[in-house]
């Protein structure tokens, strides 16, 4: 030590202190400047002649040094359970309206159906059912009511819209059964009574769009 001071150390757990700070006191009287070294969990002082002194053990923070290189990379960790169900989240919002489409099939309107019954007529007459005006037949059928004398053997022949497809027509014939052609080739005529058919034709009506 300068200015001719001499210093020893007593081996004490207390020094340094617990604070890491050195506590002693040295002589101001002589020349010599002798230091001495204290226990202040001893309890002891400076005596006379003497003045206190106490310095850190720990010398004083130095500056930072250099940021070091960036290290290698870690192998990836491995994968962590699968996660909770989060809500469910809220409704969005309602999407433009999409572009019209196309133009549909053309249809029916006014659906009805004309039923017509006609009498007086003989075998192999026509009868017809017609639609109203600006109407057309879509479909149509037709039954025999009464067929007179002739023992239940006329039968519809056939149906079929009429020219246009403006309603629709049925025809009749007779069923001859081998009775009837060996009472004819005798001479017996069975068709004497005319006018005896009595027709019902009904058609189905509805005005069409083209």
């Amino acid at each position: 030590m300068g200015g001719g001071a001499l210093a020893w150390a007593s081996t004490s757990s207390g020094i340094p202190g617990s604070d890491g700070v050195i506590h002693g006191c040295y002589n101001t009287t002589s020349p010599l400047k002798i230091l001495h070294l204290l226990d202040p969990a001893a309890g002891t002082g400076c005596p006379t002649g003497t003045t206190a002194i106490a310095f850190n053990q720990t010398g004083p923070v130095g500056p930072a040094g250099p940021v070091g290189p960036q290290g290698a990379q870690g192998t990836p960790g491995v994968q962590g359970p699968q996660g909770i169900q989060g809500d469910t989240g809220s409704q969005g919002l309602t999407g433009a309206t999409g572009p019209a489409g196309p133009t549909g099939t053309s249809g029916v309107t006014g659906y009805e159906i004309v039923t017509t019954t006609t009498s007086g007529m003989n075998t192999g007459d026509t009868a017809t059912a017609t639609c109203p005006a600006h109407k057309h037949a879509l479909s149509g059928s037709g039954e025999i009511l009464s067929d007179g004398l002739n023992g239940g053997s006329v039968k519809i022949s056939g149906g079929a819209p009429t020219i246009g497809g403006v309603g629709w027509e049925i025809t009749t014939t007779v069923d001859m059964t081998p009775a009837w052609v060996d009472a004819i080739s005798r001479g017996n005529d069975f068709f004497t009574d005319a006018n005896q058919l009595t027709l019902q034709v009904w058609v189905v009506c509805a005005t069409t769009t083209p």
